[in-house]
């Protein structure tokens, strides 16, 4: 065999692993929406919408109520991950990722705090569907737990 001939093939042996080890572009951000499977009173039942990140995080979290459309949470954009202090038996028992979507410090007077859980990342949302879950804490004492039926489009 020539030199010549057998450069050009060691050259695209090369080629071809420099591609095979590229690895897939990141997913596109993707929407999704939330059904509260949780029992309670129709007045305080939620929805969750918002966007997943390429990165796997969730974007633009917006929890409402039901019945009246009013928002309880959001919408917040890149909420903080927030897996200790009243999120640790959550992370450790079902494995999610909280994130923090309330608006404002806790605790200031007559406010709560807004914990949504997705699955942990990794392997985080790998389907067109997962289960979630919203943490609801209130200042003066008590808790709501919601749990969420949740479709990617």
């Amino acid at each position: 065999m020539r030199p010549g001939r057998v450069s050009a093939v060691v050259a695209a042996a090369v080629a071809g692993m420099t591609m095979v080890g590229a690895g897939p572009a990141p997913a596109a951000t993707r929407s999704f929406s939330c059904t509260q499977t949780t029992a309670g009173r129709g007045t305080y039942r939620q929805a969750v919408t918002g966007r997943i990140a390429a990165d796997g995080s969730p974007d633009d979290v917006l929890v409402t109520r039901v019945k009246t459309g009013a928002a309880d949470f959001g919408p917040v954009a890149n909420p903080p991950l927030a897996n200790t202090g009243d999120f640790a038996y959550w992370h450790k028992t079902y494995g999610l990722d909280g994130y923090d979507i309330s608006t404002v410090p806790f605790p200031p007077a007559g406010s709560r705090r807004g914990l949504f859980g997705i699955p942990q990342n990794p392997p985080g949302i790998t389907g067109p569907t997962f289960t979630a879950f919203v943490y609801t804490q209130f200042t003066g004492g008590g808790n709501w737990q919601h749990w969420f039926t949740c479709t990617v489009a």
